[in-house]
């Protein structure tokens, strides 16, 4: 497990240092909108905004996704270790006396 850790930690830090410089996100849109817009917009970066939101939807959508099936597994595990710590459908109740629920007298220690 700590191999396959290093080999991620690895493996991001090279990803990270080794991506290029910012570079600008889409340069056909620039042009798009400011040949669709006319001098009587309102708003001319109306559209690119629009775009932008379109963007980011789909972009969040694969995250939505994998934290949908983590929370799936999550909820998997978490069921099946109740499932195995809940006693046996035949198993006889606790006997009546000192610290039972039913029980008369208060526990001892409590004067």
């Amino acid at each position: 497990m700590k191999t396959l850790l290093r080999w991620l930690g690895t493996l991001s830090l090279l990803a990270v240092l080794g991506a290029p410089a910012a570079a600008p996100a889409c340069p056909m849109c620039k042009d798009a909108v400011s040949v669709q817009t006319n001098a009587t917009d309102p708003d001319p970066a109306q559209e690119a905004r629009a775009w932008n939101a379109n963007i980011y939807a789909f972009v969040s959508i694969p995250y939505v996704l994998v934290g949908m099936v983590g929370f799936m597994v999550y909820r998997s595990f978490k069921k099946h270790s109740r499932q195995q710590n809940r006693p046996a459908a035949g198993a006889a109740p606790a006997a009546e006396g000192q610290g039972h629920a039913d029980a008369d007298e208060p526990p001892a220690g409590l004067d």
